[in-house]
């Protein structure tokens, strides 16, 4: 965004003022920025086997243990999890792999390109705090098997407040631009005849993500010793920041 200033004489920008009213209208960009209260891992669970069936249960295993795992993470707290996708594949022998075919054809469960093997996967999120915990809990997720582990999105106890100060902000940094150019066209700034919030209304936010909900699977507290991973893994959690921006209308007095 780039400061708009301009002397409008319309009655809109100025109702109270009169036609001939001059004003000034800028728009203010306002970000704050805090350190993360919980963190956030996604990862995939694999389970591979001859049979769907058996593919199924080395995945629910696998899930189980991963889970049961990272809820003992030492010194983490509230450790939620999430499914996300969920999806069983065919293995067929390699001169029968229709490869990155858009339209594969249909293939029977018997004869040469019958299935030599089948691989269950299930997309996972896990939701944790503190958020300083994030490395040792990538570390041990890797440990006890989970695949494609990367880092989510982190989030704030109080976003309201991250929300606030982040229009407060912004207002302060239309008003800064109003000033300056109100000094150097030869004027004074007068009082706020309007504000609009956002582009075409809509408030600006990113990075920013709530807390996993009821849904998630929540495992309590069982009494087993804490674990630490094998490696330690020095990681940061994205820092969450909140943008907004406001479209400012001074009266501008000469």
């Amino acid at each position: 965004m780039v400061a708009l200033a301009a002397v409008a004489t319309t009655a809109g920008a100025a109702p109270s003022a009169g036609s001939d009213a001059p004003v000034i209208a800028v728009m203010g960009n306002g970000s704050v920025e805090h350190a993360p209260d919980y963190a956030a891992l996604k990862f995939e669970v694999v389970g591979e086997a001859k049979s769907e069936t058996e593919a199924l249960k080395a995945l629910a295993t696998r899930r189980d243990g991963i889970e049961s795992g990272l809820s003992r993470l030492a010194d983490a707290k509230d450790v939620r999890f999430e499914t996300g996708e969920f999806e069983v594949k065919r293995v067929l022998p390699p001169e029968c792999d229709p490869g990155d075919s858009y339209d594969p054809k249909p293939r029977l469960s018997t004869g040469a390109c019958a299935p030599i093997g089948f691989v269950a996967q299930l997309d996972v999120t896990v939701q944790f705090r503190p958020a300083g915990k994030v490395g040792d809990a990538a570390s041990l997720a890797v440990q006890l098997g989970a695949r494609g582990v990367e880092l989510g999105v982190s989030g704030v106890d109080d976003p309201r407040a991250m929300r606030e100060a982040a229009v407060k902000a912004a207002f302060e940094d239309a008003r800064a631009q109003a000033e300056l150019l109100a000094t150097a066209s030869g004027a004074k700034l007068g009082p706020v005849l309007s504000i609009n919030r956002g582009v075409d209304g809509e408030n600006l936010v990113v990075g920013y993500a709530p807390a996993l909900k009821a849904q998630a699977r929540v495992l309590e507290d069982d009494g087993a010793a804490p674990l630490s991973p094998d490696v330690a893994l020095k990681l940061t959690a994205t820092p969450v920041v909140e943008s907004t921006s406001l479209a400012v209308v001074f009266r501008l007095i000469r």
